[in-house]
């Protein structure tokens, strides 16, 4: 390789790598579902110079990019050492003299490269982090020199700096292909060293011209980064030269504008509830077993996570085969731990991960990312139903890699929430189409499939958590179940922290924000250590921690550990029950999804040293950014804190909708944010209410007693007289309502911590007096036993 290789130009480096197939297919009258297949490949085909597969980014003292003085070769055998890892910046693996920096600095870009890492990891399935060991060094149309990595070996780093061997060397599979479409074939032999792995054949040789490209050779460089290692293989996956059947793929076909036929499956039993159903939830599983294929839209909390398990449920008895996926590994996890074990007669799921087996020939139920897809269910294996969730995360060309595998498609997400996260387009994938970098979610909607919507919420503890996203976003829609403490325990609050200064032009952090939210974390920690150790404690609550921006997100994740070691504590301190729900410190962009008990929100920006204050809130400034704060204000269970060093009012005039969100959702908590009760009954006494009539008779009878009761919609709620900010019972009258809607409501009025109180309608018409007579009776016990969230 020390000769130089001179690649002539094929055609118009945008026009992608076609096969002659493919061209011809082009050049065809328009199928629509070749042009969406081919405009998926396309799109995952990623040949643009942002891709680091083929243009590594310069060496650098700054970022996560980091280049190490060492052999490629040495490093193989280095860290094919069992069980051996080595410390980054050590003699061993010493820095490259252009990414020389300091310990704090080079422990900080440790930290932010991890962080990053488990998100791809998160929302793709597959492991980012990595080592590209060798080069092959090129030369573009400009003469510009630039490298590829030759191979990526996956590593695991840990904070400490130490990096360990997590995988096998792997050859870049796209760097050839982008040569290939300049009439060049790229080998890379996996058996030998990197200096001598590299070998090119041109197919034609003439000078360099507009277009054109040059392979000069092998290069020695090491460099540790994030790298989309396994990204050829969802190109592949939608590759019609290969497999032409996917032209009728049904699926792809609907996806495409081809909408199937009306279902004609005739249902002969019964749907099938292997774990609690609302009616809205009943007609989405009813809808899939007749062979629909739809939307269905799920705000937040909404029970999209139960709804899936029980059309999965559904379809396997109705002896259908079903792949779940998702972008991110947590909502797939999710599906995976809510399966009920002791289903009968049900197949549990595969969880396809990108180091596991891949998927048998007989796995009726499996769950994967399209990435993982790609790699580990076989070519020839089909499903009958495809199940998307959070749909609104996926792109529509990610999509198009499990729509290959299916017939029937059911997209389930929120049309409010965020669309895909940017971080994988930044690791390598950048798109071609503007089409496919829409979401899933956002083409199917604009397709007009049927939609269908979810209506109940079962997620918050209080009200608070919902209703202005309830209000701003849902238009009041949501059936929502108010708390027992009204005391100000729960719910959201902002917390205004003075004198914080955001380093405008410098790090684009806040340290004295990170700081207050930091205490505050430890705060919890202490009561969930106490809880953890004492058996009469109570439950452990798991935290999250959103930031505006990745600064400082990597400020907290730095400065949090030494503050929890500091007081003898521990990450698992800050996890739920049992360790399950770990912490996640995360920006703002990579938080949809997830959900923890309490949720700690630091808005980061504010006034700089020179006290001046822009309304810049990065994310938030985007245009059509107020779907984030609707994601912000939905994560938490139990609490949400939202930390702001700056006066919220001065985002009255900001340009962002974002901004002006933000301001509109501090300003409605502000001025109270729940559900008020009816204290008094309605004047007319409409007989036919019998929630009203029993609140009319419970208020009378207890008129001079301690307790008194309140109406909501749903339900009666007592308490003492000396105590109404904590209710200590509810009263659910039975038999008003259908089955599987009193088995909702009894479930989330549960789930919002209420000690419940059934009384059944026939006896309560029977004999009214006697009912409400024994309501003191009730309340009385009741209180004994104080509700405590």
């Amino acid at each position: 390789m020390e000769s130089t290789q001179i690649i002539s130009d094929f055609r118009n480096e945008i026009q992608g790598p076609f096969t002659p197939m493919q061209q011809a297919e082009l050049a065809s009258p328009a199928d629509p579902v070749v042009t969406f297949i081919t405009d998926a490949y396309r799109a995952l085909t990623d040949l643009g110079l942002r891709n680091k597969m083929i243009s590594l980014p310069a060496a650098s003292s700054r970022g996560r990019s980091i280049d190490l003085a060492v052999d490629p070769d040495s490093l193989v055998s280095l860290l094919s050492q069992q069980e051996t890892r080595w410390k980054i910046g050590s003699d061993q693996l010493p820095l490259a003299r252009e990414s020389q920096r300091s310990a704090a600095e080079l422990r900080r870009s440790i930290i932010s490269l991890i962080a990053d890492a488990e998100i791809v990891a998160s929302e793709q399935g597959i492991e980012t982090r990595r080592l590209g060991i060798g080069a092959i060094e090129w030369k573009d149309a400009d003469g510009e020199i630039r490298m590829a990595p030759l191979f990526t070996m996956p590593v695991t780093v840990a904070n400490d700096l130490t990096i360990a061997q997590a995988g096998p060397l792997e050859p870049n599979e796209t760097f050839p292909l982008f040569a290939a479409s300049f009439g060049c074939t790229v080998g890379i032999d996996p058996t030998k060293l990197p200096s001598r792995a590299l070998a090119v054949k041109a197919h034609t040789v003439e000078p360099v011209k507009a277009g054109g490209i040059a392979v000069l050779g092998y290069k020695a460089r090491v460099n540790l980064n994030l790298y989309a290692g396994k990204s050829a293989a969802m190109h592949r996956a939608v590759d019609l030269s290969a497999r032409p059947h996917l032209a009728e793929v049904g699926a792809l076909r609907i996806l495409a504008g081809l909408h199937a036929a009306s279902p004609r499956n005739h249902l002969e039993t019964s749907n099938l509830h292997i774990v609690d159903a609302d009616l809205s939830q009943d007609e989405a599983v009813t809808a899939a077993r007749a062979g629909e294929s739809f939307v269905l839209q799920g705000p937040p909390g909404a029970g999209k996570s139960q709804t899936i398990v029980n059309v999965v449920a559904n379809l396997l008895n109705d002896g259908k085969r079903v792949l779940v996926s998702a972008e991110k590994t947590a909502a797939l996890e999710v599906i995976a731990d809510r399966w009920p074990k002791n289903a009968q007669n049900v197949v549990g799921p595969v969880l396809l991960t990108e180091g596991g087996t891949p998927l048998g020939p007989e796995a009726q139920f499996a769950v994967a990312t399209p990435a993982v897809a790609a790699l580990k269910i076989p070519p020839g294996v089909s499903f009958d139903t495809l199940i998307v969730d959070e749909a609104s995360q996926m792109r529509l060309a990610h999509s198009a890699v499990v729509a290959a595998l299916a017939d029937q498609i059911i997209v389930i997400g929120d049309s409010q929430q965020m669309a895909p996260s940017n971080l994988f387009a930044r690791v390598g994938q950048t798109q071609v189409s503007a089409t496919m970098i829409r979401s899933l979610l956002d083409h199917a909607v604009a397709s007009n499939m049927p939609s269908r919507v979810l209506k109940q919420h079962y997620r918050s503890k209080h009200e608070s958590l919902i209703l202005f996203s309830n209000k701003n976003y849902y238009g009041g829609q949501l059936d929502i179940i108010p708390s027992p403490l009204r005391n100000g325990s729960l719910g959201t609050t902002f917390k205004f922290v003075p004198d914080a200064i955001y380093d405008r032009g410098g790090a684009g952090d806040n340290v004295v924000e990170a700081n207050a939210l930091i205490s505050d974390a430890l705060e919890i920690a202490k009561e969930n250590n106490f809880r953890r150790r004492n058996p009469l404690g109570g439950t452990p609550r798991s935290v999250g921690i959103i930031t505006l921006n990745e600064n400082q997100r990597d400020l907290i994740l730095t400065q949090l550990p030494e503050a929890l070691e500091g007081q003898g504590l521990s990450e698992l301190d800050l996890a739920g029950t049992n360790g399950h729900e770990r912490h996640f410190v995360k920006a703002l962009e990579n938080v949809q999804g997830d959900e923890r008990d309490i949720v700690l929100v630091s808005t980061t920006y504010g006034r700089d040293r020179k006290q001046r204050f822009i309304a810049n809130l990065g994310v938030l400034s985007q245009p059509g950014a107020a779907n984030r704060v609707n994601v912000l204000a939905t994560r938490s269970k139990w609490k949400t804190v939202v930390y702001h060093s700056f006066d919220l009012e001065l985002l009255d005039d900001a340009n962002s909708d974002g901004a002006r969100a933000l301001r509109r959702y501090w300003k409605e908590c502000q001025n109270g944010s729940v559900i008020d009760p009816a204290i008094l009954p309605l004047e007319a006494n409409d007989p036919s209410d019998d929630l009203e009539v029993a609140f009319r008779l419970m208020q009378k009878r207890l008129k001079f007693e301690r307790y008194f009761v309140h109406k909501f919609p749903r339900f009666l709620a007592g308490f003492e007289k000396d105590d109404p900010q904590r209710y200590v019972i509810s009263f659910y009258i039975t038999g008003l309502h259908s089955p599987l809607q009193e088995a909702s409501d009894i479930a989330r009025i549960k789930n919002a911590g209420w000690q419940l109180c059934r009384i059944p309608i026939d006896e309560w018409r029977a004999d009214p007096e006697k009912m409400a007579d024994g309501v003191y009776r009730v309340m009385s016990k009741a209180s004994l036993v104080k509700i405590d969230l």
